[in-house]
């Protein structure tokens, strides 16, 4: 696996590409976690502050992972550094 580096859609919003290895160094809040339905990493944030910890909660709200499925692994990734880095009080 390679490390996540500068990956960009067309319209400039950078992703992740889920057979990469997750690279936190690499995340903003606009970074695309799940580009089947633009799930951002500030969206898992938002869940993160909502009182969301499970992988379930996240992917019911958002909605990732309901068309392909092949952002599931490296979403729960997203979501464990979430978790450690979400200020319940931004």
């Amino acid at each position: 696996m390679a490390l996540i580096r500068n990956k960009v859609k067309p319209d400039g919003r950078p992703y992740l590409n889920p057979e990469d290895e997750l690279d936190v160094n690499t995340l903003t809040e606009d970074t695309i976690v799940c580009k089947c339905v633009n799930t951002t990493f500030g969206d898992v944030l938002e869940a993160v502050r909502m009182g969301m910890t499970t992988l379930d909660e996240v992917i019911e709200w958002t909605n990732a992972v309901t068309a392909c499925q092949k952002c599931k692994r490296l979403l729960g990734e997203v979501l464990d550094h979430a978790l450690v880095v979400a200020d319940p009080f931004a």
